[in-house]
């Protein structure tokens, strides 16, 4: 009796933390859409409207869809020596952990959220898990930076000053990129290391399937986040087509993948994530552009698609997922 008590009691505080986790979620998206919105009246953004930037906007939000398809695909892949879960279940764990990452500095609820869906016994290890999945979309990350930086380093009438910056920056980004690659191709290393120096010691077990996965596996893990990337690229090229921002292809690359490698670099904290990611996209984007205001659009649009979007439907994932005990083999 007691311990059926003390199971509703939890269930009960479980469903108020996903209440609060769905009302904070909307209030942020609220917050991020009214102040976009306050940048202008609207009517200067959508003054010129037509059929072809119908097409435009419509199929941004369906690479969207095929943007968050890869990644339940990935998802499944990264737990697959911890759990076999349906691609249904895969689909919504990945909504359900934007939901709960969308307001979190460096997204990190997104590491709880989605495993939430997994037995009770997996979600540590799935937490590590989804670690691997974010090293892998940096790499991608990185790499594109390293090239978009390489890029800009070819450009015309650069001054020597500012080629010395560029050099320290990419020695700094391919350090970088090595650190990964090895964290993402080399996992046994790393837990050795951990077993070695006593780093989440009470962990260890919850580690072991990370030197499970093949080199293939790694390598479609690498290719999916890759796939994600040029899906990303592709919404905010036909964004910035959309909001008049009349821009090359190899230019929207330098100036989008430099965008992407120093948002990747900076401390995310959530109420200024708009300001944050405005100032970037005006920094790069604006040195091809001078249309500011269709630059900023531009960029708060792939946000309301990609992740506001996406975190309302997770959040009625959300709401239906139940407490389950330390005996439960499914949630």
């Amino acid at each position: 009796m007691l311990e059926k008590n003390r199971y509703h009691s939890k269930s009960k505080l479980f469903w108020l933390l996903k209440i609060t986790i769905t009302v904070i979620a909307y209030s942020y998206i609220y917050y991020r859409i009214s102040d976009v919105w306050q940048m202008s009246d609207g009517s200067e953004l959508f003054h010129s409207w037509n059929c072809q930037k119908t097409i435009l906007l419509l199929t941004s939000i369906l690479l969207m869809i095929f943007n968050w398809l890869v990644e339940s695909f990935k998802w499944r892949s990264l737990i697959l020596h911890i759990e076999h879960l349906s691609f249904l279940k895969s689909i919504k764990s990945v909504y359900i952990g934007i939901t709960c990452a969308i307001f979190t500095p460096y997204r990190i609820g997104e590491y709880f959220g989605r495993p939430l869906l997994l037995s009770k016994k997996n979600r540590s290890s799935a937490l590590f898990a989804n670690i691997l999945g974010s090293i892998s979309q940096n790499i991608v990350t990185v790499s594109m930076g390293i090239i978009g930086l390489l890029f800009y380093t070819l450009s015309p009438n650069q001054e020597d000053i500012l080629l010395s910056g560029i050099l320290i920056l990419l020695t700094i980004l391919v350090f970088i990129l090595i650190l990964l690659l090895f964290s993402l191709f080399f996992p046994s290393k790393l837990i050795s290391l951990i077993k070695k120096t006593g780093w989440f010691i009470s962990y260890y077990d919850k580690l072991i399937f990370l030197t499970k996965y093949t080199k293939s596996q790694l390598l479609y893990i690498l290719a999916l986040s890759f796939s994600r990337y040029l899906i990303f690229f592709s919404q905010y090229f036909l964004l910035l087509h959309l909001f008049d921002i009349e821009i090359s292809i190899k230019s929207a690359f330098t100036a989008i993948s430099l965008s992407y490698v120093f948002l990747f670099s900076i401390p995310g904290v959530p109420i200024a994530d708009i300001g944050i990611r405005g100032s970037l996209a005006l920094f790069f984007i604006g040195a091809f552009s001078s249309n500011n205001l269709g630059i900023l659009a531009a960029s708060s649009s792939l946000w309301i698609i990609n992740l506001a979007v996406p975190s309302i439907i997770g959040s009625f994932f959300l709401i239906q997922v139940k407490y389950t005990n330390k005996n439960s083999k499914k949630p």
